[in-house]
């Protein structure tokens, strides 16, 4: 028998004889009261939301309410709202989302509006566009905007064939080109074949596509890493789309296996999901003695699932803004650790019936910007679950995009058909190579590298929960204060910074405990035309001009093994 609570989420997604009306449960606290499906489930509540759900608990709880429920509402709604094919009835339905707090529909909404009328202004302006020459473009984007319009009109010419592919056969060499001298000598020639806009090399570098392998290396391969230094040799299981076309890129979808598993098990188990969405996937074993330690619990293990997707990189053409890792028990642990310490390498993380580890919370906050789909087992240790439920609170209080499929009828294994409903989900996300809010909280500098910041120098030695003696490690009654006194120690202790693109001109930065940090620019971040301001904590760090520079350009993409993130310099800045 299919469980209750998952029945009743797919009733929730689907609308299909979903209660009509929702609890809202007013909190002491006086937070924003949470509006869902409320589900008496001992001393908690258990609050089912349209996408996920979260336990309250009962002493926190000031009254509840019932209220329509505003996504069921929606269904109706949207279903006449395409019946009608109106732009002025999706606008409605866009307006309405609005008022009850529905973003995802609103969207949905507005993006309905725009496929109607692609000029629909109210719809344009609420999506964050604003006109450029006749035109639209998202916000603040607007001087890259032209620029990328130039770039496209020149490789688009007609008379610019020849010096195109000249340029694009160019770069290619430079980017297959692994020492820094010869890349340095190739770039000079780039720039020998002809003076062209900066923005030609940077869509050429973003465009040119990885690996080597041809339409016959597909099916399942298995494949030899050597970690740095000779540490290990370690094995990885690929699965390559039988319609592998190299001339395209593709998704990729890491599984790191369960404790003491064969690796094949995890190709094999989302073969036919992660098949159907298109995706390679790759399945990397662990080496025996680290397998009761959990994937990420040490340095080899992280470099073993980094270097997996460096690898497949490297033979296929996989695209860099849709790269997911996840993982099973002791890989979904993994896949919570690599993920809040790399955040920027992954469009998004399927941890299944694992947790983070209580010192992972101090870098939890690293995840708000990428998507998170969680299975978990409410019968599981009661230490993983609590660490979920609270990770799931945290993140989804931050804003993050976070789905949580938490099963009442089910303990420590994988749940009924989520494999499909992962990979439908991972098939519909993209990672932003250029937010404009980067944060990152750190122990090691080797961690310290986030989108288009680097932390490159401590100001002191900085504590590291991963070390510390004083972790509790495990759950009792009236143990949950101790608990969280113990993750709040570890957000609060450990070296911290946030920077923001205040303006096309200026990054705004404040840090904590850190000394010397290197800032990538882009003109898909700041205006390279006009001087940029850095400021840190408070004060200027930085002024002036800073020259798009094709070598570095270049010796980035090779050395990032990233080719959706091209940055056309970078400033060392110390903090002030």
């Amino acid at each position: 028998m299919f469980y209750r609570r998952a029945s009743l989420l797919l009733l929730l997604l689907s609308g299909a004889a979903a209660p009509a009306v929702a609890d809202v449960i007013h909190l002491k606290s006086g937070d924003k009261p949470l509006e869902g499906i409320l589900e008496d489930a001992g001393d908690v509540y258990l609050v089912h939301f349209r996408n996920g759900s979260r336990y309250v608990s009962m002493r926190d709880v000031a009254k509840v309410e019932k209220s329509d429920a505003p996504w069921v509402v929606y269904d109706s709604r949207a279903a006449g709202a395409r019946a009608s094919n109106s732009a002025a009835d999706h606008w409605a339905l866009a307006d309405w989302c609005l008022q009850h707090d529905l973003r995802e529909e609103r969207l949905a909404e507005c993006y309905a509006v725009l496929a109607i009328d692609p000029d629909h202004e109210p719809a344009r302006t609420a999506l964050g566009y604003v006109r450029v020459e006749g035109g639209w473009v998202p916000g603040g984007r607007e001087p890259s905007w032209r620029r990328s319009a130039a770039a496209r009109a020149w490789l688009a010419d007609p008379k610019n064939e020849a010096l195109r592919a000249s340029l694009a056969e160019a770069i290619r060499a430079a980017l297959a080109e692994p020492e820094a001298g010869a890349r340095t000598a190739r770039c000079r020639k780039i720039r020998e074949l002809g003076q062209v806009p900066f923005g030609v090399y940077e869509t050429l570098v973003r465009e040119s596509p990885t690996g080597s392998a041809s339409e016959a290396d597909v099916g399942d391969l298995t494949l030899d890493l050597t970690l740095p230094a000779g540490r290990a040799r370690l094995q990885y299981h690929l699965r390559v789309p039988a319609s592998y076309d190299p001339s395209r890129r593709w998704p990729l979808l890491v599984q790191m296996h369960g404790t003491g598993m064969d690796a094949r098990f995890e190709r094999d188990r989302f073969a036919r999901a992660a098949g159907e969405e298109g995706f390679f996937l790759a399945a990397p074993q662990a080496s025996s003695k680290n397998w009761d330690k959990g994937w990420g619990s040490t340095g080899e293990e992280r470099t073993a699932a980094l270097l997996t997707i460096d690898d497949v990189v490297r033979r296929y053409n996989v695209d860099p803004d849709r790269v997911f890792l996840g993982g099973l028990s002791m890989g979904a642990n993994g896949t919570w650790e690599i993920g809040s310490l790399y955040p920027d390498r992954f469009a998004g993380l399927i941890p299944e019936i694992g947790a983070p580890r209580l010192v992972n919370f101090g870098s939890l906050g690293n995840l708000r910007p990428v998507p998170m789909y969680c299975i978990v087992g409410a019968k599981d240790q009661e230490q993983m679950v609590w660490n979920n439920r609270e990770a799931e609170r945290f993140l989804r209080e931050a804003g993050a995009d976070i789905t949580y499929n938490e099963y009442a009828q089910y303990g420590h294994q994988p749940m009924p058909g989520e494999t499909a409903r992962a990979c439908v989900w991972a098939a519909r996300r993209r990672r932003d190579p250029y937010p404009p809010a980067v944060e990152l909280a750190l122990t090691h500098l080797e961690h310290g590298r986030a989108w288009w910041i680097r932390v490159d120098r401590f100001t002191k030695p900085v504590w590291d929960p991963y070390t510390d003696r004083s972790v509790p490690v495990e759950k009792g009654a009236g143990k949950e204060d101790t608990l969280r006194a113990y993750i709040a120690k570890c957000r609060k202790q450990i070296a911290h910074i946030r920077a923001i693109v205040a303006s096309p001109t200026r990054i705004d930065i404040t840090c904590d405990q850190i000394a010397e940090i290197t800032v990538f620019v882009s003109d898909e971040l700041v205006d390279l035309d006009q001087p940029v301001e850095i400021w840190t904590n408070g004060k200027r760090a930085f002024t002036g001009r800073v020259e798009r520079d094709l070598d570095r350009m270049i010796s980035h993409a090779v050395e990032s093994n990233d080719r959706g993130r091209v940055f056309s310099n970078w400033v060392g800045v110390k903090v002030r």
